[in-house]
This record gives structure tokens, C-alpha cells and sequence, in this order.
């Protein structure tokens, strides 16, 4: 058994291949799990070389006496390189929409400053502007070959809209300088847009082929989930979600966990919040459209707010969290029992 704590998952990678291929047994620390272990440690508080040591040393002893120690993650390297893989794509997708939503909101502020109406019609102006009609007078051209059958937009109802887009905007309405920024802007759109579209394809092709293909077939049977959903749960365990335990399952995926570590021979639980945040966004949007469908999960949600956890003393929707709790315990059900989800049982 080799136990380590990573400066980064990609460096560690090649050296978690070369044990393996010794016959050795690697474990992943996370920072979190070896700070929590040499808090407990006598006299190893401050942080050190020496007291890092100790500290993985003690994990160690816990991991060979079979007790559970969250943030510790037994290291398969075909899995934990898909993991990996996986993690710096989506991390990649996460930048691709965030520019994407940027270049959003500063063209609907450019449309606004030509005409709010405009930017009450961004999506319409778009297309407008993606076909070179950013100026209202470029707009009526393209409106009015529209309206002859020399242009389109695709469907009849999308076209008849762009005609009255043009028509109501006033026709004293002057040639704006800003327009001309639009072109740019779009551009800007486009691209962040078709990598994002690339992207989302390799991760597509990453959870869909093995060693992760059965998981994620499982998984999308559970309602209102897709791939991206699924690919970020996987993301999440770097991959490895079938060797881990539920507790360090929920503690990857931020579902209030409870870190188990031992002192002086006595059991301390304490409870940690910490975890991989693109999943716990993926995971927190899957559960609010489950809620609106009959399933386990709006059912939990209906019953914890009917007990009134709908608050927690500091404020927090409690009973969404314990809803959001359930799915991943579906989740998790699921992968153990190798079975599809099933709304009438116990998943």
C-alpha cells in the first residue's frame, strides 16, 4: 500500500501508473483529509514535511485496519485517466459557456443601446445581425426580402416575427456608430459557442465508451438527467465512483458528508461541505426538474417540507438539500445493485 497527497492529480498521475505496474496498491489523499488528519495528530498542528508524513501515515493505519476516511481515493489509473481527462474537459466546457454567457449579455446591452426593443428581441436580433443587419435601415432591407420570399430565417413563424421586429422599430430611428461593435461581439459568440459544441461531444464520447459506458447507461435512466449531468458525477470521483464508499461518494458530490477520523481511541465524526463543484451545480439543477415529476425525489422534497425542514435555522432550503441527497443516493444505489432506475421501488 502506497498512501500520497498530490500536488496535482496530473503530476501524480505517471508516478500512481508506475506503482501500479510494481504491484502496489496507491491511495489518493485529498489536501482536505491529510489537514484534518494532522489536526489530530499530537503536537503535528502546524503544517510541515515531517507532520505531512505523519500524517498520510496515520490514513495509512486507518485504510489497513478497514476504517473509512473520506477525501481517500483508491487509484485505478485506466479509471483515474479517464478521470482526469474528463475533469479538464469539463473544466474546459465551464469556461466555453461562461464566455459564451458573457458575450451574451454585452451584445443585449449594445442591442439595448441601439433600441430596448431590440434587446427585448435579442435572440430574434441575432439572427439579424449573424446575417449582417445590425443598423435598423439594414434590418427593414433584410425584413422586406423576407417578406418577398428572397430571404430566410428558416420557418414561417420565426420569419413573420422578424418582419414585425423591423416594422415596429421607429422610423426616425438613426444609423447607430455601436453596430458596427456587434459584428465583433457575435463573433466573439460564435467561437465560444462551437467549442463549447466540440467540447461537449468529447465528453459525450468519454462516458459513453468504456470503462465508463455501463455506469452512464445506468445512470441516464434516472428522469430528467443528461450526459453532461452524468459526466460531471464521474468527473467528480475522477472516474473511480464504483471503488468508493457512499460516504466518500456523497462527500465528493458536496451532500453533507461526515469525515471519520480516530484520536486517542475515540471516533470523531465531524461534518464537511466541501466538494466538486461543477457537480454539485449539475447535480442541484437535475433535482429541480425532478421536482416537478412524480418520483422518490420530489416526494423526499414533499415530505421534508411537509415536516417543516423547509428552513434550516440559518435559512438554507433545507428540504432541497435532503431532496438533492436522495438523488445521489439513487445514483448510487443504482451503481451498486447494476440496475436501471425504477420509479416503483427503492432505488
Amino acid at each position: 500500500m502506497v498512501v500520497l497527497e498530490p500536488t496535482g492529480w496530473h503530476y501524480s498521475a505517471a508516478i500512481v501508473k508506475l506503482l501500479a505496474d510494481y504491484g502496489c496498491r496507491p491511495y489518493y489523499v485529498d489536501h482536505n483529509a491529510a489537514s484534518d488528519a494532522r489536526r489530530y495528530i499530537p503536537r503535528a498542528g502546524f503544517k510541515s514535511d515531517v507532520n505531512d508524513a505523519r500524517a498520510l501515515c496515520q490514513i495509512a493505519r486507518l485504510i489497513a485496519a478497514g476504517d473509512e476516511v473520506n477525501g481517500v481515493h483508491s487509484a485505478n489509473p485506466e479509471h483515474l485517466a479517464v478521470g482526469l481527462q474528463l475533469r479538464t474537459l469539463v473544466s474546459a466546457y465551464e469556461r466555453a459557456t461562461k464566455d459564451s454567457t458573457r458575450a451574451k449579455n454585452r451584445l443585449q446591452q449594445l442591442a439595448h443601446a441601439i433600441s430596448p426593443t431590440l434587446a427585448h428581441n435579442f435572440e430574434l436580433y441575432l439572427r439579424f445581425v449573424s446575417r449582417g443587419a445590425a443598423q435598423p435601415s439594414e434590418m427593414r432591407r433584410l425584413a422586406a426580402q423576407i417578406e418577398q420570399g428572397q430571404a430566410s430565417f428558416g420557418r414561417g413563424r420565426l420569419n413573420k416575427s422578424a418582419i414585425d421586429l423591423a416594422k415596429s422599430l421607429p422610423p426616425n430611428l438613426q444609423e447607430h456608430p455601436i453596430a458596427t461593435v456587434l459584428q465583433f461581439e457575435v463573433a466573439v459568440l460564435n467561437a465560444a459557442q462551437e467549442r463549447a459544441g466540440l467540447i461537449q461531444q468529447q465528453i459525450k464520447a468519454i462516458v459513453s465508451a468504456p470503462p465508463l459506458d455501463w455506469l452512464t447507461e445506468l445512470w441516464l435512466t434516472v428522469p430528467m438527467g443528461g450526459v453532461l449531468d452524468v459526466a460531471k458525477v464521474h468527473a467528480a470521483n475522477y472516474g473511480q465512483s464504483e471503488y468508493l464508499t457512499f460516504s466518500q461518494f456523497k462527500a465528493n458530490l458536496s451532500s453533507f458528508p461526515a469525515t471519520i477520523k480516530q484520536s486517542g481511541g475515540q471516533t470523531i465524526i465531524r461534518a464537511t461541505y466541501k466538494g466538486y463543484k461543477p457537480a454539485k451545480i449539475a447535480l442541484t439543477l437535475w433535482t429541480l426538474r425532478m421536482c416537478k415529476t412524480d418520483n422518490p425525489v420530489s416526494r423526499k422534497f414533499k415530505q421534508a417540507a411537509q415536516r417543516g425542514d423547509n428552513l434550516s435555522q440559518r435559512g438554507k432550503p433545507k428540504a432541497f438539500a435532503i431532496a438533492r441527497a436522495k438523488l445521489i443516493e439513487i445514483l448510487y444505489s443504482i451503481m451498486t445493485n447494476r440496475r436501471p432506475y425504477f420509479n416503483g421501488g427503492r432505488n
